[in-house]
Order: C-alpha cells, then structure tokens, then sequence
C-alpha cells in the first residue's frame, strides 16, 4: 500500500507543481476570492508565465477565465499580448488603503528604519544585508526618492516575485533615468517590464554575452524555470559552473542543468553536491587517461568543465 501511494505521489507531481504567493493568500479577502477562484487565478498566472504568445495563451481556460473576471486584459497594440495589469492595480490600491491607515508622517521625511522594518515584514523574516541597507540609503541619497517612493518601488517587486535586493539595482536605475517621479509613473512602467525577459538578460551577463534577448534564449529559460521548476538562483548557480568551460554558451548551460534535472538537482544545496560529483569524477578519468588530461586545457584551479562528456 505504502509503495503504491509513493507511486501515485511520484504521478501527480511528475508533470510539475504551481506554487501560490504568499501576497495573494493574504489578499484573498480584500481580493473577494473563493479559495476556487484563486486556484484559477494562479493557475493563469503561471500558464501566463510560460512567455507564449498572446493569441497561444487566449486557448488556455484559466486564461480566460481570467480575462472573463477581468484579472487580466489584451495590451499592446498590433501585436497583441495578455497583461495581468488590472490584478496588480488592485494589488497596488490595496496597498495604499493600508497605508493610509498607518500614521502619516511629515512630508521630506525619510525612514530608513521603516524601510527595513517593511522589508522584513515582506520578506517574513530578518535577512536585510548590510549591502541592502547601503543600497537603501543610495536611492535616497543618489536618486533622491522618499521613502514612500521607495515602498511603492519594494512593494511592486516583491508583487512580481523579486525578493532580493541586488534584482533591483538596474530596474532603479532605469526608473531614474526615465524620470519617474510619482507612484503612479512608477506602478506603470513596473506594469510593463517583462521579468521573463529581466532575468534571461541577467543569465547573460553571467555567461559575458550581451545583446538582445533571443526567442531561442527565452524557451530555454522557460524550460528551465517552468517545465523543471528550477529557481532563478539555481540557474544561475550553473551559468556561473558554466563560465569555467571553455565553451561558454547557452547550450552548454543547457547541458549543465539537463544534467541536474536528471540528477535531481533541486536547490543549491543539490547543485553543490553535483558539482562535487562531478569534479571528482573528472578527476578519476584524468588520472585513468593521463594523455586526455593533459590535452585539456585548464582555466581555473578546479580545472575545465566538461559536463557534455557525462
């Protein structure tokens, strides 16, 4: 019996799991969502997520079942794209009714302990750096945002699933430069970023490619993050295994995680065990076969990477 159950737990969550965000469980009265609707709701998300073109996406039920309540709506002129802008609007009008709730303090004033105490209470628990609090205290003296500026900047993040501070630097610097000064301005320029894309280009910098983000590019990522469920920081722990090879390229950070994915690799702490498998086993077949090792070239103390001879 117990095998049997092991077996239908292994069916069910073959196909990959969708997880719920805490935001959202929390919103869920205010929100006026049944615990049903919700289901639909981060199911849609999740299929909205895969990156698939708009007309693809209207063939999927949750989705329209999410335009039909009016979570979601077409954007995007000519070329026609879904956007879940109406869900983050009321995401964002809740925020403000609770904030005016809060007592309301002068105008000019900034709160650098209100800022990291709003952090935490996202994040759930006390883990802001001192490298965050250098940054905090950048954007209001750099940028010259209040503290209710940069609230709305955290509060919109973390909506969209970014929880560290070191994801935010650029998309800051891009708000500055745009010359977005109100909550408005920056509600909607956060509205239009696409994250999949975002994160394909940190992935690039990781492997010293720049450019444009490719279609090729964005399925692999897709791939990645929502068909093996692996984390952005998984993947990018092995873009960074990957810079040691002497073919750095998509492909082979492909190769890379298609290893672990095989393997099993689910967070960090699997990756670093799979490294270490690995090395050790490039270390054995060096010592069995000295001539090859010496025809391989070395470029870092742990020597060349060689995840496509596995």
């Amino acid at each position: 019996m117990e095998q049997e159950q092991g077996d239908f737990s292994q069916f069910m969550f073959e196909t990959g799991t969708v997880g719920v965000p805490v935001y959202l469980l929390d919103k869920m009265q205010q929100l006026n969502l049944s615990p049903e609707c919700l289901g639909y709701l981060v199911l849609a998300l999740n299929k909205h997520r895969t990156g698939q073109p708009g007309e693809t996406l209207a063939k999927d039920p949750w989705i329209r079942w999410a335009l039909g309540e009016g979570w979601a709506v077409w954007a995007g002129g000519t070329a026609r794209r879904i956007s879940f802008s109406p869900l983050w609007n009321r995401l964002y009008q809740i925020w403000i009714r609770e904030r005016e709730e809060r007592p309301v303090m002068e105008a000019g004033d900034f709160d650098y302990g209100k800022i990291l105490k709003e952090l935490d209470r996202m994040r759930g628990s006390l883990t802001v750096t001192l490298r965050e609090k250098q940054f905090i205290q950048e954007l209001n003296l750099k940028y010259g945002w209040t503290t209710e500026f940069i609230l709305t900047f955290f509060h919109l993040c973390f909506s969209r699933g970014l929880s560290q501070l070191k994801d935010y630097r650029t998309i800051a610097g891009k708000v500055y430069q745009g010359g977005l000064y109100t909550v408005d301005q920056l509600a909607s320029f956060m509205n239009e970023i696409d994250w999949t894309q975002k994160k394909v280009e940190e992935i690039k910098r990781y492997l010293g490619q720049f450019g444009a983000v490719t279609i090729p590019q964005r399925d692999l990522y897709v791939k990645w993050n929502q068909y093996w469920g692996m984390s952005h920081m998984l993947i990018l722990r092995a873009a960074e295994e990957s810079v040691r090879a002497n073919n750095v390229s998509f492909k082979y950070l492909d190769r890379v995680l298609e290893d672990w994915h095989q393997k099993g690799v689910t967070d960090l702490a699997d990756a670093e065990k799979a490294v270490q498998t690995h090395d050790d086993q490039l270390k054995d077949a060096q010592r069995a076969d000295r001539p090859r090792a010496q025809s391989v070239r070395r470029i870092t103390h742990s020597g060349n990477r060689r995840w496509e001879d596995d």
